[in-house]
């Protein structure tokens, strides 16, 4: 698929499609606010002793430069119950719905919702990081370089500034 993770590329599924049709009644099951808070929520201080918060900052960075499903469809929320004691402070929990993508054909309109990358997968960084000289000094320059190369007509294009073969 040569638009795999090019934006506006619906994403892939990794399963026959009569099985990825959402089930609403089991949506909240288990309730992923309780999961949360069952697995995540520590009540005393435990020390990382082979990851750094600057680690786990750079994980979410880049998982955010990798796709994403664009702004969330604020007019569909879901609703998730909390606990008595949940220190949430707004009651129920809404979270908006990923934006799905509307079906392109009429034919489409009784397949299960898809959903469209917004973004390149690897993003701009991942694009600046292929290249020589990005994304620290001098990328610029370089960025310069390679788009002057790409204006210029076959015919008149020595080689690529980016290429590590001979001509």
């Amino acid at each position: 698929m040569p638009q795999m993770g090019s934006a506006g590329a619906r994403f892939g599924r990794n399963f026959p499609l009569e099985n990825v049709f959402p089930d609403e009644s089991r949506l909240l099951t288990p309730n992923p606010r309780t999961v949360s808070r069952e697995l995540l929520t520590r009540q005393a201080f435990q020390p990382a002793t082979t990851l750094n918060l600057l680690a786990a900052a750079w994980l979410q960075f880049m998982v955010h430069d990798w796709l994403s499903h664009g702004k969330n469809d604020k007019d569909r929320m879901v609703e998730i119950p909390l606990a008595d004691d949940d220190p949430w402070s707004q009651r129920p929990m809404l979270v908006a719905r990923t934006r799905t993508d509307p079906a392109p054909t009429p034919a489409d309109a009784s397949r299960p919702p898809a959903y469209v990358n917004t973004k390149r997968i690897g993003g701009r960084l991942a694009d600046l990081r292929q290249q020589p000289g990005g994304p620290g000094p001098g990328a610029r320059l370089r960025r310069r370089q390679i788009a002057r190369h790409r204006r210029q007509p076959p015919a008149r294009r020595r080689r690529s500034p980016v290429s590590t073969s001979p001509a």
